[in-house]
């Protein structure tokens, strides 16, 4: 689970498929073990307003049931200035 807080406090969630989706109900990156993911995940973010954002990383269960148990979770917070 990759979910990023913008500026406006609107929540967006990483999808391996759609790439940022804004949903207030969370929505799983990738159905995976862990261990298969094998090369870094990335993200390209064009014309990202100027504005303090977080970004939330998770990992589940490994239920893939859809459901944020957060098992582990770490964030990161940073500000995108012009």
């Amino acid at each position: 689970w990759i979910r990023l807080t913008m500026p406006d406090l609107t929540t967006h969630w990483l999808v391996q498929s759609q790439g940022l989706v804004s949903s207030a109900t969370p929505i799983p990156l990738e159905c995976l073990p862990i261990a298969n993911i094998t090369s870094p995940i990335s993200m390209t973010l064009p014309n990202m307003p100027s504005g303090n954002y977080e970004i939330y990383f998770a990992v589940d269960d490994g239920g893939c049931d859809n459901i944020l148990d957060g098992t582990w979770t770490e964030y990161l917070g940073f500000t995108i200035t012009p």
